[in-house]
């Protein structure tokens, strides 16, 4: 298993409190991509990929069924990135989308219990896929949830039929922690998840190394 890159963006001392995500939405740029918030003009860019089953076939969501659902999604990114309820970025070559990178569910105190948590989310567009796309926006996004929201833990979920975003959960040095059986019904069958995380202690004893990632914050 690879190790988790390190970014540049400096070491924070561990935080009493969570900062909410609001106003901690940063542009990034990595080495070869832009992350950046969404806009409704990326509509274009996304449909019809993002109506495709195949395309959506290991997401959350359902394909969309035209390119008005494809505006009202990225509405309700925009929404939830403006309300502090997640970060939702826009990967971007040359000036257009070919994929999307997120933390959601950021936890910070919730009654009597602290978390400092997120989860990690990232989907490439079919012609991108392969490039390493997702890795390097993922652990970009890893960066802002660890030396900036100063997180305590980022897990994340994937199908074992989704062997590419095993790969990538790998590539960014997450622990396989759990299979749970049967966690969901889709398309007429019972599907199980497999569970994985971060710590930021992880993420700090990685150390820069040789593959450091430079992240350029506007």
């Amino acid at each position: 298993m690879t190790p988790p890159r390190r970014s540049t963006l400096g070491n924070l001392p561990p935080r009493d409190e969570l900062p909410a995500p609001q106003g901690l939405h940063p542009v990034i740029v990595t080495d070869r991509f832009v992350l950046r918030p969404f806009t409704l003009a990326d509509a274009d860019a996304l449909w019809p990929w993002i109506g495709q089953p195949e395309f959506s076939r290991y997401m959350s969501f359902a394909p969309h069924a035209d390119r008005d659902a494809t505006v009202a999604a990225i509405t309700a990114w925009i929404s939830q990135g403006q309300a502090g309820a997640a970060c939702i970025w826009a990967v971007c070559e040359a000036g257009v989308v070919i994929g999307c990178a997120l933390l959601f569910d950021v936890r910070g105190v919730r009654g009597a219990c602290r978390y400092n948590a997120a989860e990690l989310g990232y989907w490439v567009l079919p012609p991108h896929a392969g490039r390493g796309v997702a890795t390097e926006a993922a652990r970009a996004a890893l960066a802002v949830a660890f030396d900036q929201l100063g997180l305590h833990k980022v897990v994340a979920a994937c199908v074992p039929e989704n062997l590419a975003s095993i790969r990538v959960l790998e590539h960014l040095g997450m622990r396989r922690t759990g299979h749970q059986r049967d966690d969901f019904f889709r398309d007429d069958r019972w599907w199980d998840l497999l569970r994985f995380e971060l710590t930021r202690a992880e993420w700090s004893a990685a150390g820069p190394g040789p593959a450091t990632l430079d992240l350029e914050l506007r």
